[in-house]
């Protein structure tokens, strides 16, 4: 870049000769014509002149980007500790032309990926070596330990756990967690991304980021023994999480008591997905009637837990159901998984026990039936690190990143803030269901709520 007379100007192209065209930067977007030639620093020719005024605030934000390109290069400060030191001292009306903020992250995220400042690539989990700097986190001030737990390169099976000792006091104080896994921003080497997170202050906080190399119950379960080895008194009394065997298991032996509870948009999930595999999406989207009979199965996840086998069945011996061979396959895995088949006069024990599925008390005592704002979170997540698979420094880096946005909104719930406000779309739609509930009659079990769930909350 170059400055002349409170004008900034951006290089156009250089000749054979050494000298260097420069053109005003607003060259397209305010088509300015003017033009200047430098020849060893000094100007040797100038050309037209500008059509606009002066902008020294515009020259001066534009020198702030360049320091924060720099510092995010020869830093690994989260990116918004970058911003605020290199804003910090900058004028309103400088300010006010910086860029918003989403736009200087991206910045800076383009510059370590084009400056690679971070450790070589470890090419096994044996091999990876966590820095020093890597493992701290700086909290009002004070640098402690983020990365709690490390079970070493000597490990058949390497897991690293982040938190910091605040997240872990608070989830202490949550009865009610959400647990999730993903697989988009999982580093190289790692199988997926497993967060925790605690209910608290009428909103859903990340508490705990987790890589794990598998999926199994012995993997979950010692996750979980390193959690309580840290925080030895936590004792969740329900958790939410999806329906995979494992860690459901995992989470029932190291927590008796626990209530486990599956999603209602993953019990959707799980339907659609067979309607799919049975080449029935397009009937579904077209066909009214069929969807809804197909959206029935779901409703019985809303039946008191005595009534659910009962009520599968007699949904099965409708006219529609027993006419309609489209539904057949689907109902035979819905039976399979869901309910159980029978045999010698009584129903083996299902893949998914009911409690696990079920949503009529959790309606009746306003109990979360999804875990979307978890989903939600992971998606945030993934716009944050902007890259499917980043590196492990790259992860590390933005879980930092995530942390520290993390402590802000925590101060501000402690201090009485509110947490996010539900849209009243999904107010509205939590009344009308607990009202089908709480009207629920035994002999009118297909009037009840299959027709007043939103679409959102199903499966497609």
């Amino acid at each position: 870049m170059l400055v002349l007379e409170g004008y900034l100007f951006e290089k156009d192209k250089m000749a054979d000769d050494g000298r260097i065209f420069w053109k005003c930067v607003e060259a397209k977007k305010g088509k300015c014509s003017a033009r200047r030639h430098t020849l060893n620093d000094a100007v040797v020719k100038s050309l037209l002149d500008h059509n606009h005024v002066p902008d020294i605030a515009a020259i001066e934000a534009r020198k702030a980007i360049n320091s924060i390109k720099e510092r995010a290069k020869t830093t690994r400060d989260a990116g918004y500790a970058v911003i605020a030191v290199e804003s910090s001292q900058l004028l309103e009306p400088v300010q006010a032309k910086l860029p918003n903020v989403e736009c200087i992250k991206r910045t800076i995220r383009r510059q370590r990926q084009l400056q690679g400042n971070y450790p070589a690539n470890p090419n096994s989990l044996r091999e990876l070596n966590i820095p020093d700097d890597m493992r701290l986190i700086c909290v009002n001030g004070q640098q402690e330990p983020f990365l709690l737990f490390d079970n070493g390169p000597d490990t058949e099976h390497r897991i690293l756990i982040f938190s910091t000792q605040r997240n872990l006091e608070l989830l202490e104080r949550c009865e009610h967690w959400y647990a999730d896994g993903t697989f988009k921003t999982t580093p190289p080497l790692f199988t997926q991304v497993y967060t925790i997170h605690g209910v608290r202050f009428n909103t859903c906080i990340p508490s705990v980021f987790v890589l794990l190399p598998g999926k199994s119950k012995v993997l979950y379960q010692e996750m979980i023994q390193a959690l309580k080895g840290l925080r030895p008194n936590l004792k969740p009394s329900t958790i939410m999480i999806d329906f995979e065997r494992a860690a459901i298991e995992a989470f029932q032996t190291e927590f008796p008591e626990i209530l486990v509870r599956g999603c209602f948009f993953h019990l959707g999930q799980c339907i659609w997905r067979k309607v799919q595999e049975h080449g029935k999406a397009v009937r579904y989207a077209n066909d009214v009637e069929f969807a809804v009979q197909v959206k029935m199965l779901t409703a019985i996840s809303f039946l008191p837990l005595h009534d659910v086998v009962l009520g599968f069945e007699e949904l099965m011996d409708t006219e529609y159901y027993r006419n309609e061979i489209d539904l057949h396959p689907i109902c035979d895995y819905f039976e399979d998984v869901w309910i159980g088949r029978p045999h010698r006069n009584i129903r083996r024990p299902p893949l998914f026990q009911y409690n696990l599925w079920n949503f009529y008390d959790a309606t009746n005592n306003d109990l979360p039936r999804t875990n979307n704002s978890v989903e939600g979170w992971h998606r945030r997540f993934t716009e944050l690190i902007s890259a499917q698979h980043p590196s492990i420094w790259r992860f590390i880096a933005a879980i930092k990143e995530e942390q520290h946005m993390n402590e802000i909104a925590i101060s501000h719930y402690i201090q009485g803030r509110d947490g996010p406000r539900q849209k009243k779309k999904y107010r509205d739609l939590n009344i009308r269901i607990k009202n089908c509930v709480a009207r629920y009659d035994a002999n009118e079990k297909f009037l009840y709520p299959s027709k007043k769930i939103e679409k959102k909350e199903k499966f497609v």
